[in-house]
Order: structure tokens, then C-alpha cells, then sequence
């Protein structure tokens, strides 16, 4: 895997401002990401043709995902920190899971120790630190 280094417009989304995320009109690229990331895999297997497999991130959150822009425009969305990474319906969270995920933000109740992972949680847990970054710049703007 290349290195991604700021000289090729790579950024880390939760070292980004609340002002860059939103203004660089990043959630939906984010939700494009997601969509091919989650999009059923045909295995081909010996053993079980034909079987569709669903993957989940596990632990997507802003310091997981890069985004590369140049000229003002948003090229990719990659994520990392695949550790969590696992089968939707079928692998769980581990035991040592934090329930916060940022400051003021937790993840979604169904994200805990045990719990069967899915393609929703992803989307939930981005949301919900995504939109408490934005409200936070937004309700910053307000009191100013």
C-alpha cells in the first residue's frame, strides 16, 4: 500500500476541521465509499459457490478514513484500521470495545461487547461523529 502523504493531498478526515468537512462537501463521499465497501462479494469458493459475503469495518470512525482531494475536489475515500474488520451478520465486537468514540460522541447502543456486527453499525457510528463534528462548528459559530 502507498504511503499517504500530504504532498499527494492526503488527509486523515478526523484531523480535518469541522469547516473543511463541510465545506469540502465530504459526506457523500464518504456514503459512495461505504457503498462500494459494503456491497456484497461473491465468493467463489470450492467448498460453497456462489456464497454473497457482506464485510463490515467494525470501528469506522473519522480517524479511520483518509480522503484525497486535489483541486478542491475530493478524489478518494480509503479506509484503515481494518483490525475490526469482519463478516456483516457473523463476526463480534471484541471485549475491549470503547463505547465513546470521540469527545460528546458515543457509538450507536447496538455497538457493544458481544454484539454481532453489521454493515449498519459502520454507518451509524460515521454518522454520529461526522454530525457531532459539524454541530460543534455550527453551534461554535452561533455562541461567537
Amino acid at each position: 500500500m502507498p504511503w499517504l502523504s500530504k504532498d499527494q493531498g492526503w488527509s486523515i478526515l478526523s484531523n480535518l476541521s469541522a469547516t473543511q468537512m463541510e465545506s469540502d462537501n465530504i459526506w457523500p463521499a464518504i456514503q459512495e465509499m461505504l457503498g462500494r465497501a459494503h456491497a456484497p462479494y461473491l465468493q467463489n469458493l470450492e467448498a460453497a459457490p456462489g456464497l454473497e459475503v457482506r464485510y463490515v469495518h467494525g470501528d469506522l470512525r473519522l480517524r479511520n478514513l483518509a480522503v484525497q482531494c486535489a483541486g478542491g475536489q475530493i478524489q478518494s475515500v480509503i479506509m484503515l484500521g481494518l483490525d475490526w474488520a469482519g463478516i456483516h451478520g457473523s463476526h463480534v465486537y471484541l471485549a475491549d470495545i470503547n463505547p465513546s468514540i470521540a469527545p460528546f460522541t458515543q457509538r450507536p447502543a447496538s455497538v457493544q461487547r458481544g454484539a454481532v456486527m453489521s454493515q449498519e453499525h459502520d454507518y451509524e457510528t460515521i454518522w454520529s461523529e461526522y454530525k457531532a463534528k459539524v454541530c460543534e462548528h455550527l453551534l461554535d459559530m452561533d455562541a461567537g
